[in-house]
């Protein structure tokens, strides 16, 4: 594409921005189609990152690398809720790391919210402060001239999602800040008593457990206020049966 531009030296705005910002939740686009619910783009969310987490996640060579990690007061950081499906391949190993992988249908999801979060940091650009957007992907996309890409338009990052369509999934940095699932609320757990149903049919006793694990698959929100709802639930039945058992 004729305007793709390599990259040059550190550029800065006459009004720096006023930090990274939290927090800030915008709902996914749905669609009905055929009687069916149908996501269009996912929820968005920014969120706060140390310089350490951005400098793991950002993709970039040396000075380009450099002048990014200089600027860190003027980045904001978004981020998108794929839900994934339950499947083996999606799994927390032994050694407590994570497999995660995306299928056809997620991935094409993630695409789209790619696009969401480029189009509105794209629209808050002005002549005087220009906006560029850094995907992260695993390594940097380069030109036909084998330069690396500055995306600061909307052709631009509609090439950029196509070359990372063509690479697949694999190509992207893919993490979870709310792992869920594991201990499924009336499979694992009894609803009634929140003990841990083993699979011959008993009970350990004295087991409680509210946070993400009782999900049954990954949501597409922060579950946050849900884990609260659902600890608040399971203490006043604990009280309750304690105070039973106590004759209170």
């Amino acid at each position: 594409s004729s305007d793709l531009k390599p990259i040059i030296p550190c550029e800065q705005g006459d009004h720096p921005e006023p930090g990274i910002t939290q927090c800030f939740l915008l709902d996914r686009k749905v669609e009905v189609v055929d009687g069916r619910v149908v996501v269009l783009e996912p929820d968005l969310e920014n969120w706060f990152h140390f310089p350490g987490t951005v400098a793991v996640a950002l993709t970039g060579w040396f000075q380009e690398y450099a002048c990014v990690m200089r600027k860190y007061n003027h980045l904001s950081i978004s981020g998108l809720f794929v839900p994934t499906k339950v499947r083996p391949k999606n799994r927390i190993r032994h050694d407590g790391s994570v497999d995660l992988e995306l299928d056809a249908e997620e991935f094409e999801l993630l695409l789209r919210g790619i696009e969401r979060i480029g189009r509105i940091y794209l629209a808050a650009a002005t002549p005087e402060n220009g906006v560029t957007l850094h995907l992260a992907t695993k390594a940097m996309l380069l030109d036909a001239c084998g330069r690396p890409v500055r995306i600061r338009t909307y052709g631009q990052l509609r090439w950029a999602i196509a070359e990372i369509r063509k690479r697949g999934p694999a190509f992207v940095n893919l993490l979870t800040s709310h792992p869920q699932g594991g201990n499924c609320l009336g499979s694992v757990v009894d609803p009634a008593t929140f003990r841990l149903n083993l699979c011959d049919g008993r009970q350990v006793e004295n087991l409680r457990i509210v946070d993400g694990s009782i999900f049954p698959a990954g949501c597409e929100i922060n579950p946050q206020l849900t884990i609260k709802a659902l600890a608040h639930f399971a203490a006043d039945r604990i009280l309750g049966v304690t105070y039973a058992t106590a004759g209170v």
